[in-house]
């Protein structure tokens, strides 16, 4: 299974290796919808969150450039069902398990659950476990507007 992380730098891993996003803006849109999984983002809510007061006039061409290479760069892994364009804009579908974000939590509540039942050894490995899937500060290689607040909540 794919496993999605903005846990570090954004990234995209399959079993068979890592799924090549070059660009940074493709993964300045990816890693939005990634903080997003699951619900949909209107085009207007990502270029704000790309550019934040400072919008360039292409900046929704160059929104749907990006969702376009994504799905190319997606579609060779299979994952390009995963993004799925709706009125008005875009979302991603994942399934549980396959962002980092979500392991880490499922992690850290294991590890109190066997925390709480005295099994110190479950938690300790249990946390070492979720603690692993940081791979440095969250969305690492993002410069786009939403990110050093998203990185914040993250970190907290």
């Amino acid at each position: 299974m794919a496993v999605f992380g903005i846990l570090g730098p954004v990234s995209v891993t399959t079993p068979s290796g890592t799924v090549p996003i070059a660009r940074p803006r493709n993964r300045a849109v990816l890693g939005y919808l990634l903080l997003h999984a699951g619900r949909l983002q209107s085009t207007e809510q990502i270029v704000d969150a790309l550019w934040g007061g400072a919008v360039p006039s292409t900046a929704t061409a160059q929104v749907y450039a990006a969702i376009s290479a994504l799905r190319a760069g997606l579609r060779p892994a299979g994952l390009d069902t995963c993004l799925v364009s709706r009125a008005p804009g875009y979302l991603i579908e994942l399934a549980l398990g396959q962002l980092d974000r979500d392991l880490f939590s499922a992690g850290v509540t294991a590890a109190r659950t066997a925390a709480d039942s005295a099994d110190l050894t479950g938690a300790a490995r249990h946390a070492r476990e979720a603690l692993r899937l940081w791979r440095g500060p969250a969305l690492a290689d993002i410069t786009a507007a939403y990110a050093e607040p998203a990185r914040a909540h993250l970190d907290e």
